[in-house]
């Protein structure tokens, strides 16, 4: 468990490193598309193969693989397992990241082995949720609950809890999906969580409800901020150069989110 618990903690401060890296803009969300992006074709290739479980299973556990094998393999034990196969991917999670303490590796995330465990608590949650819901309006109030819960410890399962973050953020959403979502984001508990989101899935209907949350947000951990500007950013909207221009020219905000803010008007101006 306490191994499990540095995992976490290396994970999260690697998604804070952005805001320490100044003009740079370090953005952990985009790597992370990148990454899925090139897992993606894999994915459709595998589940064209009609792959058995076992052959994936193989492929995950297997060193000598390409990495992006190992990912696409996860991925699709996410997309055809039933929960007979949670308990299996959690003792490959154990396996797999046990190898490393073995040879003596220094956790990283260019470690290979590092690579495919971090996939394999979105294939938990998602296996989960399927198992668990009857469609995707079930699957995001689903989610949305269970953050809340992992967050004051009422599941004690830290994969599926991790899972269901990188779920929630990475899926992508129709325009009806993001209205359903946008109702959360009043929620503390959550706003986060859907800041993230929207960096994920940029829509013009997020726009506005951003704005006000900065607005609120001025108490709040000054995260929250520069992941709203950079969400902003992302949607791609002219008509919010007016807001980013009076957070540039506040003295009072913190310097990375007038930075970003700066970088937003910037890229919006083009």
């Amino acid at each position: 468990m306490k191994k499990m618990f540095i995992v976490y903690l290396v994970m999260f401060l690697l998604s804070l490193k952005g805001l320490g890296l100044g003009d740079d803009l370090y953005d952990p969300i985009e790597i992370s598309k990148e990454k899925r992006a090139e897992i993606a074709p894999l994915i459709k290739r595998f589940m064209s193969m009609n792959l058995k479980k076992e052959e994936l299973y193989s492929i995950i556990g297997d060193e000598k693989r390409f990495v992006n094998d190992r990912k696409a393999a996860v991925n699709v034990i996410g997309e055809i397992g039933d929960l007979s196969d949670i308990p299996r991917l959690k003792e490959m999670y154990k396996e797999i990241d046990g190898r490393r303490f073995k040879k003596g590796y220094i956790r990283s995330a260019h470690d290979p082995n590092f690579e495919v465990t971090v996939e394999i608590p979105r294939a938990i949650a998602s296996i989960y949720m399927k198992s668990n819901t009857k469609n995707r309006e079930e699957m995001i109030k689903l989610c949305a609950k269970m953050i809340i819960e992992c967050r004051y410890k009422k599941i004690n399962d830290e994969l599926l809890c991790s899972g269901i973050v990188t779920l929630f953020e990475e899926s992508e959403y129709t325009d009806d999906e993001i209205r359903l979502i946008l109702e959360y984001l009043n929620n503390k508990e959550l706003r986060g969580n859907i800041i993230g989101l929207i960096n994920n899935n940029p829509n013009k209907l997020a726009l506005e409800p951003l704005i006000n949350v900065f607005r609120e947000s001025k108490s709040e951990f000054y995260s929250i901020r520069y992941w709203t500007v950079r969400a902003i950013q992302k949607i791609g909207d002219k008509s919010a150069i007016p807001f980013l221009k009076e957070i540039a020219n506040d003295k009072n905000e913190h310097e990375k989110v007038r930075k970003a803010a700066e970088k937003a008007i910037e890229v919006l101006s083009k």
